[in-house]
């Protein structure tokens, strides 16, 4: 309903203006009362004030509007706005929200609020460039940027240009609940329902999703923040940051991409695609033009994109669960394997992602490999266990689909390939084809590892699916011709070659949307492709038939407790040298971190 004279003259008696009170909508229990100092333009709807409540920050708040501009906005229902300096304009604001103490706060009709901006990833060049979307996730990332398949790009463009439409001449989005406090210039945002927004500088062009925290930053700009992400001092531009995201302590973020639960602070992140559980979090690190995951970089870790000839061309891949040593280097390009851990300066360009679980040295020119040595430490099954338990995101609908079993078909099918090659290849074939150095004690030790890895999962396997031959018919279906058969780890989960190639044809024929479809086509192969690879195993590698799974976790409890050991007896030396009150119960701690893997691998498969 329209104001009547007399809430008209109550208002302009409290210092409020507008230039068409006949523009402004009220609800029938309207209470003037809680509008001081407030100045009206164009059409603007006012919802209910009535609350009166104790805030941590502000002290006592009445709902309403105090010393503010309001511009073409709709406001819901008890919501409390004071002491905005420039007007609030173009804004939907939901019920509950608190915004108090801004400079500026505005939004243009004709913004898109960062969605469908371009992230110019890998190279720096712009050819692996994707936009930024609310319907992106890490597979569909990785997707994008590394692979060519233009139906896919088609699929996901139509989304883009289906978000924009409902953006680009509305008003934008304030969710419920949602609190503004002490900032600087916020201009062309959609924010979402219950986030926290205190003491910022400069938001600018982008998309904020529910539940989000940013506190303390001195500029963000072009850019989508996912759900549950703290944000605590950052300096971010053209950048997606994905679900369950922990930022903080002056960390610089450039066109990049970082996906769920991964924790960034101090270093520097530029053209990278980061995957789940990815953790850089000190001020010597950078991360250029690579694609991570579930990754570790130790102080000082560094990559260079640039051979000072044709510009930044370079980019590389780890794969899932690489760490980086401190001061470690690599001089992209390069591919390398899953689980490894990366020392020295790594200079060769070495393409050895065949090769998971290894220690990779970088002594100048020479790259020296050592296949599978990871497997045998408690490093490995210590991080499958506390991604577990680093879970941010408190939905149970979230973006990022993903498989942290450490026996995840494309670990499975790369080490099944490394096994192969090995066996096939003398060292100084291998020295040759792959740029690095492996002594032939490395070589066994690798391919003992290896099998000891394959043989466990096929015992797995065979224990939870039974007889593996029933399955050849579905097997043949899926999988027409075993030439053409890859997977692909879509950082988090992983695909055959077939599955994607079906995705597509989804696409072509259904019109399906392509998030839709690759989770669909994740539970659908996710069995088959275990049993497919188990079958391929016992088909080409002679196993021991006799062995047991007990047998088998004995084994890798063996040599997980051995690491493990040699862990407590470093601690124990310092120990004695230093007179410690507490030292014995320090050892206790350690020796209950080694209790906690005494029925590993099992309980966490």
């Amino acid at each position: 309903m329209q104001l009547t004279l007399p809430q008209i003259k109550l208002l302009e008696n409290q210092q409020c203006s507008s230039n068409d009170w006949s523009l402004i909508s009220v609800p029938i229990d309207f209470n003037p009362s809680r509008y001081h100092n407030v100045k009206f333009y164009g059409n603007v709807v006012l919802g209910k004030t009535s609350t009166e409540k104790e805030h941590k920050i502000l002290g006592v708040i009445k709902s309403g509007i105090y010393n503010a501009i309001i511009e073409n906005c709709h406001i819901g229902n008890e919501v409390y706005i004071s002491n905005i300096s420039t007007p609030i304009k173009n804004f939907q604001i939901e019920d509950a929200c608190i915004i108090s103490n801004c400079f500026s706060i505005s939004s243009s009709l004709s913004s898109s609020c960062g969605i469908g901006d371009e992230i110019m990833l890998l190279d720096e060049l712009g050819t692996k460039r994707i936009q930024i979307s609310s319907y992106l996730n890490s597979s569909l990332a990785f997707l994008l940027s590394l692979s060519t398949h233009p139906i896919i790009n088609t699929s996901y463009n139509s989304l883009i240009n289906q978000e924009k439409e409902l953006l680009v001449g509305a008003k934008k989005r304030i969710g419920k609940y949602t609190e503004i406090l002490n900032c600087g210039i916020l201009d062309n945002l959609s924010i979402g329902e219950s986030c926290k927004i205190i003491s910022v500088s400069q938001l600018n062009n982008g998309t904020i999703d529910d539940n989000v925290y940013i506190e303390a930053v001195t500029s963000i700009k072009n850019f989508y923040i996912g759900k549950f992400s703290e944000i605590d001092n950052a300096i971010i531009s053209s950048s997606f940051i994905g679900e369950g995201v922990k930022l903080s302590e002056g960390i610089v973020i450039e066109h990049s991409a970082i996906f769920n639960n991964s924790t960034l602070s101090k270093g520097e992140v530029t053209a990278s695609l980061l995957g789940p559980h990815s953790v850089s979090m000190h001020r010597s690190s950078l991360l250029i033009a690579g694609v991570f995951s579930y990754f570790n970089a130790g102080s000082g870790t560094n990559q260079s994109n640039h051979q000072y000839k044709l510009g930044p061309i370079h980019y590389g891949i780890t794969e899932r669960g690489v760490k980086m040593a401190s001061n470690s280097y690599i001089s992209w390009p390069a591919h390398i394997g899953a689980f490894s851990t990366i020392t020295g300066r790594v200079l060769s360009h070495p393409y050895i992602d065949i090769f998971p679980f290894s220690l990779i040295i970088g002594n100048e020119q020479t790259t020296i490999l050592k296949p599978a040595h990871t497997l045998s430490k408690g490093a490995i099954w210590r991080d499958c266990d506390k991604w577990k338990n680093r879970e941010r995101r408190k939905s149970t609908k979230r973006k990022d689909f993903q498989n942290i079993s450490p026996f995840d078909p494309h670990l499975i099918y790369k080490t099944y390939s490394a096994y192969k090659t090995l066996s096939a290849n003398s060292s100084e074939d291998l020295e040759q084809k792959y740029k690095i150095s492996i002594s032939k004690k490395d070589k066994s030790k690798g391919l003992e590892y290896y099998k000891l890895y394959l043989n466990f999962f096929v015992l797995l396997i065979c224990k939870k699916y039974g007889d593996l031959t029933k399955y050849k018919d579905k097997i043949e279906r899926f999988y027409p011709n075993e030439n053409d058969f890859y997977t692909v780890d879509l950082l988090g989960y992983t695909l055959s070659s077939f599955a994607i190639k079906k995705v597509e044809e989804e696409i072509v024929n259904n019109s399906f949307c392509i998030t839709e479809l690759l989770e669909k086509m994740q539970k659908e192969e996710e069995d088959i492709l275990s049993i497919f690879l188990a079958i391929k195993i016992q088909e080409n590698i002679t196993l021991d038939s006799s062995i047991t799974i007990e047998i088998l976790s004995n084994r890798i409890r063996e040599l997980i407790n051995k690491d493990i050991e040699q862990d407590i007896n470093l601690r124990k030396e310092i120990d004695s040298h230093i007179e410690k009150k507490n030292s014995t119960d320090c050892i206790e701690i350690f020796l209950d971190k080694k209790e906690k893997y005494k029925h590993l691998p099992l309980d966490i498969i």
